[in-house]
């Protein structure tokens, strides 16, 4: 037992070293090496994961509005050509837009929008469109499209989303707009329509021509149109009102293979205002367009102002009764040479032996003034010389009118 206690103690062994310093720095590498490998399997899923949710927004966002226009009445599911975005056709087919025979004054869908989720912004584009018949649909209806985009660190995206809407009742369908259909079960008189409204009026004066009365119209004929256009109606008026309340139809009939017309026989130096509209076969015409302007030419003629022939209506007027009073009031058109513009030009006229009456020529067009003398005061019966003054020195311009008693047969 003694010499087994004397026994010298074995040395330690290799293997119950520990690690060195090198080993361990080796084995933090090599995890480090693992660790790398799985945070990029880990990213990986998270992008994927995250690509995937905003394509889920995406969905949710189009099924959303696809629905919000299918909650708005069909009769007012459309757009105005005055919203912003607005397109008249989308893929070929025309756009639902309410015209100036409607009763609809607010649309209750605007053609794009925004929404911004978890910081990305997804753009929507909305589309009301005209659809024909087919072997699949029969009835009237409109399509709804709805296109979102939005960018994310995927790239760029867009996914679009299609949708039928029908009023029912109206029985089979015809073609675009409700056109008359050729089944005999139809319940509900189909809808007429205006064509789309032209667009682009322009209006210019030929330059340098003095005098010139002709204002020159182009405008841009819509690219699409259900129904299609079977005429232009061209509009004038002097007085600047934005409904134009006042318009005079230079051509109503214009043939719709023209874009272009010349409003002719204008007064010089006259500030003239413009519209135009399309018209379709049924009657209905389009909303105008927007309104234009154009000044005709000063006349800068160096003759003289001069008068010419006088024309007076009636040449013979009958009193009414002893009161010496007209049947009604006699007009003198006069014809007016030269430069005439700046001249104050008048008619002299004695109803009655007392002093001459004064009656103010004006402008009708082109070269032609006209001067009204009051019937309804006192008149003696006989011939009533009647002179044109320009300014204060009278012309050899003379007419007459002949009074007559009433009931008289002769002046």
């Amino acid at each position: 037992m003694q010499s087994l206690l004397r026994r010298r103690p074995r040395a330690m062994t290799r293997d119950e070293d520990g690690f060195t310093l090198v080993e361990l720095l080796a084995a933090l590498t090599v995890m480090a090496i693992v660790m790398l490998a799985v945070a990029g399997v880990f990213y990986g899923a998270m992008r994927t994961a995250g690509v995937g949710g905003r394509r889920t927004a995406a969905v949710g966002l189009a099924i959303r509005e696809t629905e919000a226009m299918h909650a708005v009445p069909y009769g007012q599911l459309g757009f105005a050509t005055t919203q912003a975005g607005y397109v008249s056709q989308y893929e070929g087919h025309a756009t639902v837009d309410f015209v100036a025979s409607s009763t609809i004054t607010s649309p209750q869908v605007a053609p794009n929008g925004s929404d911004v989720q978890q910081g990305i912004t997804y753009n929507l584009a909305r589309y009301i469109v005209w659809m024909d018949a087919d072997a699949t649909h029969t009835e009237a209806y409109k399509r709804t499209t709805v296109v979102v985009t939005y960018t994310d660190d995927g790239g760029s995206h867009n996914l679009r989303q299609d949708s039928v809407v029908y009023p029912g009742g109206q029985g089979t369908y015809g073609g675009p707009r409700g056109a008359t259909a050729s089944s005999t079960t139809t319940t509900t008189a189909p809808a007429a329509f205006p064509p789309s409204a032209p667009t682009n009026l322009a209006a210019s004066v030929p330059s340098g021509v003095p005098g010139e009365t002709t204002v020159n119209l182009t405008w841009t004929a819509p690219s699409s149109s259900n129904p299609p256009v079977n005429n232009w109606i061209v509009e004038y008026s002097v007085a600047p009102d934005s409904t134009m309340a006042s318009a005079a139809t230079a051509n109503g009939s214009l043939p719709a293979a023209n874009t272009s017309y010349a409003v002719a026989g204008l007064s010089p130096g006259t500030t003239y205002y413009f519209r135009v509209r399309a018209q379709a076969s049924n009657g209905l015409s389009s909303t105008p367009t927007s309104i234009v302007s154009a000044t005709t030419n000063t006349s800068t003629s160096s003759a003289a102002c001069a008068a010419g022939t006088m024309n007076v209506t009636p040449a013979t007027a009958e009193q009414k009764n002893s009161s010496g009073k007209l049947l009604s009031d006699v007009n003198v058109t006069v014809n007016m040479n030269g430069n005439c513009s700046s001249s104050v030009l008048t008619v002299r006229y004695s109803p009655t032996s007392s002093s001459p009456t004064t009656a103010t020529l004006t402008l009708q067009s082109g070269s032609s003034y006209k001067a009204t003398l009051d019937g309804n005061t006192q008149w003696s019966t006989g011939n009533h010389t009647i002179t044109v003054y320009i300014g204060s020195t009278q012309t050899a311009s003379i007419g007459n009118v002949c009074v007559k008693a009433s009931g008289a047969t002769t002046c």
